[in-house]
């Protein structure tokens, strides 16, 4: 039995990164655990979830910081949960003054094109592995469905109302990737709209709209965020052969024959909590040296023809060139 502790180290401590630190206290490794955070009140919310968690004898300490300048050097794994604007420079920070083996991003990645252009070779100057966290591929649903898709042009459609497109069609994005097996996707359809400012989050920005993307192939993929309440959140899955219905809010999918779009099968459909995958991801990455997620290589082809089409939106409103994203 493998008698190794592994170090995590957490920088973020806000709702995601809490419910990280949650999924570690299922581990079946045993884990020293470090959360940094400059907000205390970050840290003591962290604090209490996690205590609500049932207790593992595999965790051997939860320590809490407010600056990386604390800790000590060396981590096999950092989970970097902050809010996208300033995740260069806690990356730079941390890989110049500690000692990390591999890390694992939370998304929006990056606000720009160019901050992916600079971090990518300075992970690989330091042999550091990185990973995005777009989860949709763990999700044995999606990946059985990956295979069944295998050969097929798909079309999908990530449809609803006041979703957070900004901050969350970077999903979809990477769905269409899996499911096509396509690294690189074309968007050709910009038609969106800037929400009103969110007091919950000061300095970022919503966009509601249509995008449309392809690949080289003729896949479709088509992403609506609309300010219509009554548009029920659905993901669309349709091949030549059937059309796959998600409706996540109620847990059910629905099978449809695509020849004639009679309902064909109901099932539930459950798509897990970040609570319950990161420990998954903390013995995969150990066990293994991968994760089955998206390379940060990976995820750059699909971040930057979003950023590239958000920002031709703002440049396009605002009359002057925009090249970093103001969203997380």
């Amino acid at each position: 039995m493998d008698k190794t502790v592994y170090r995590i180290l957490l920088i973020g401590a806000g709702n995601l990164g809490s419910r990280h630190l949650q999924g570690m206290a299922k581990t079946d490794q045993n884990l020293e655990i470090l959360v940094v955070d400059p907000d205390p009140n970050a840290l003591e919310s962290a604090n209490y979830r996690f205590e609500q968690m049932p207790m593992n004898a595999h965790v051997h300490s939860v320590r809490y910081y407010q600056n990386i300048s604390e800790l000590d050097d060396k981590f096999d794994l950092a989970i970097i949960a902050t809010n996208a604007d300033i995740r260069r420079k806690v990356i730079e920070n941390l890989v110049t003054s500690k000692k990390v083996k591999y890390l694992l991003l939370e998304k929006v990645v990056f606000q720009s094109v160019q901050d992916f252009k600079d971090i990518i070779p300075l992970l690989e100057e330091m042999n550091i592995k990185s990973w995005v966290n777009c989860p949709r591929r763990m999700v044995p649903f999606f990946r059985h469905l990956r295979k069944n898709l295998k050969n097929n042009r798909i079309t999908i459609r990530a449809s609803g109302s006041k979703w957070g497109m900004a901050s969350n069609a970077i999903h979809y994005f990477d769905l269409f990737a899996f499911l096509t097996r396509k690294k690189e996707i074309i968007i050709n359809m910009i038609d969106l709209f800037k929400r009103n400012h969110n007091p919950k989050r000061p300095g970022f920005i919503e966009f509601g709209g249509r995008l449309v993307a392809k690949t080289k192939d003729g896949d479709i993929l088509e992403i609506l965020d609309d300010d219509n309440k009554k548009i029920p959140w659905i993901l669309s899955i349709e091949s030549n052969k059937k059309k796959i219905e998600i409706n996540q809010l109620e847990g059910l999918y629905k099978i449809y024959s695509n020849n004639n779009l009679i309902q064909v099968i109901e099932k539930p459909f459950y798509m897990p909590l970040q609570s319950e995958l990161t420990h998954i991801l903390i013995e995969q990455v150990i066990k293994t040296g991968d994760l089955s997620l998206p390379t940060l290589e990976e995820s750059f082809l699909l971040h930057k023809p979003m950023l590239e089409a958000f920002n031709k939106y703002l440049s396009n409103i605002s009359d002057k060139t925009i090249i970093i994203c103001p969203i997380t």
